[in-house]
């Protein structure tokens, strides 16, 4: 069985908006963190129409159906559109370019991409993700989830991840017999992450990052990475901190003398920050001067 290990800045990329916000849809169940709409999983309060936000010369305009999942994203003079149907996102267009979905893999949570999972997310019986040229497939072995990709109709990759009941607890993947990594993760009983872990490990090196996430009943709020590299039996420990405000939006994101503070949040009538300042230290203990960025919203 071939499997390939993705560059993940390339992975990062080919999420797109989903690393920012998720556009999953919904099916009106609320326990469950994976199956709520995209306002929730962007912390977003009321019925937001649209979302426009502005930092330094550039805005990002967001704007979301009455279901409160996001129907269409701007930005600089292109545009992406998501449709849905019974709450669930069947296609989204970018240009000339459209992925379409199907959900055949009722009450399972799946990962649309091997690396990375808790950015992207879990999607609730997603069973194949389609464009004009290529595809992935998401079957299930007993309780092993094969995820095929697929170009001009020939397999050219296969990861499989091993199930715990619903959701997927880990995945092993190999570029060639040195270099491998290894994904674990925990569930918090509305489905969230409580610990998210990777390892990346090749001739030289071994990188491992745990991600752990505080406990809450409605967001997924990132608490600490702890990343241990090993370069040539030298290792180096490094760990950021994230902390938040009443509202649970963050105030500060630091490792050692490295980080990012957020101050001055001001908030509309139902409960979004509509300005907020931030500054950042890159290592050498001097902070950059504060800049603005504005949000503005109309409702339904």
């Amino acid at each position: 069985m071939k499997t390939r290990l993705l560059v993940s800045a390339i992975i990062v990329l080919a999420l797109g908006v989903f690393t920012s916000c998720d556009t999953g849809g919904t099916n009106g169940d609320t326990t469950n963190y994976w199956t709520t709409n995209s306002l929730i999983k962007m912390q977003l309060h009321g019925s937001v129409h649209t979302m426009t936000i502005s930092l330094g010369d550039g805005s990002t305009v967001y704007t979301f159906n009455t279901d409160g999942n996001l129907s269409s994203e701007a930005y600089g003079g292109s545009t992406t559109t998501y449709a849905y149907e019974n709450g669930k996102l069947i296609s989204q267009t970018s240009g000339s370019s459209t992925t379409t979905y199907e959900y055949e893999n009722a009450g399972k949570y799946i990962p649309r991409f091997p690396f990375h999972i808790y950015m992207a997310g879990l999607v609730p019986g997603l069973s194949a993700m389609i464009t004009t040229n290529n595809r992935t497939d998401y079957d299930f072995h007993g309780d092993d989830l094969w995820m095929v990709s697929s170009s001009a109709g020939i397999p050219t990759d296969t990861m499989v991840f091993q199930y715990t009941g619903n959701y997927p607890t880990s995945i092993t993947t190999y570029s060639d017999a040195q270099n491998h990594s290894i994904i674990s993760m925990t569930y918090a009983e509305n489905g969230m992450f409580k610990t998210y872990t990777e390892n990346y490990s090749g001739p030289s090196y071994q990188e491992n990052r745990v991600v752990t996430f505080l406990a809450d009943d409605v967001y997924q709020l990132e608490n600490k990475w702890v990343t241990t590299n090993t370069y040539q039996s030298e290792e180096t420990i490094t760990t950021t901190n994230y902390t938040y405000n009443d509202h649970k939006d963050i105030t500060e994101q630091s490792s050692g003398s490295w980080g990012t503070q957020y101050i001055d949040y001001v908030y509309d009538n139902t409960g979004n920050w509509t300005s907020r300042k931030s500054r950042y230290s890159t290592g050498d203990s001097t902070w950059s001067d504060y800049t603005t960025e504005t949000r503005s919203f109309t409702y339904y």
